[in-house]
Formats: structure tokens, sequence, C-alpha cells
């Protein structure tokens, strides 16, 4: 078996939970919550978006997919009249940069 510290944080609680199990369930049964509220978030986001997709008309959703993908995914905009004539550019978060992928 592996040394807990060389094991990716999940797989080290869990080997922590077969080791002693009464000792560590509580640890496991909060880490595992909050995972679960995290996804919430995350899904609950995502259907805001969705949502707005699905109810818009034929020129919102070209904005929205022309400004998402010549952004890299970095804007997102629903008015056509902007977008549609010119090219859209990053914009990463605050603090965040942008690093062209090198192989």
């Amino acid at each position: 078996m592996a040394s807990l510290s060389s094991l990716p944080p999940e797989e080290a609680v869990v080997s922590e939970v077969i080791a002693k199990p009464q000792q560590k369930l509580a640890r496991l049964e909060a880490l595992l919550k909050e995972q679960e509220k995290e996804e919430e978030e995350h899904q609950g986001v995502d259907r805001l978006f969705q949502s707005i997709y699905a109810n818009a008309d034929e020129n919102t959703r070209r904005a929205m997919n022309k400004s998402f993908m010549e952004s890299n995914g970095t804007v997102l905009s629903t008015n056509w009249a902007e977008v549609g004539s010119k090219q859209v550019e990053m914009a990463p978060g605050e603090g965040a940069e942008w690093k062209k992928f090198e192989q």
C-alpha cells in the first residue's frame, strides 16, 4: 500500500478510513458533503446558462456561441449587435492570465 503522503487527498482520506474506520468516518462524510455542495453550486450556474440559451432568440444564441468561441471561453455575450461585427477579445478573469499552449 502506498504511503498516505504520496496519494491524492481523496485517496488518502479513503485509505485512512479503511485503516481506522470508526475514527475517520466523520472526516469522509464531511468531505463528501463539501464535494456535493460544490457540484450543486456548479450545476446551478450551468442550468442558468442552459436556460438563457434555450429561451433565447436566434441572434442571442449566435452571440453566445461567437463570443464564447472567439474568446476561448472567457467571454459570454448575449448582444449580437455588439459581437456580430467584430472579433471578441479574450478577457481572463481578475487574477488570471492567458498563456498560449506550447507542446
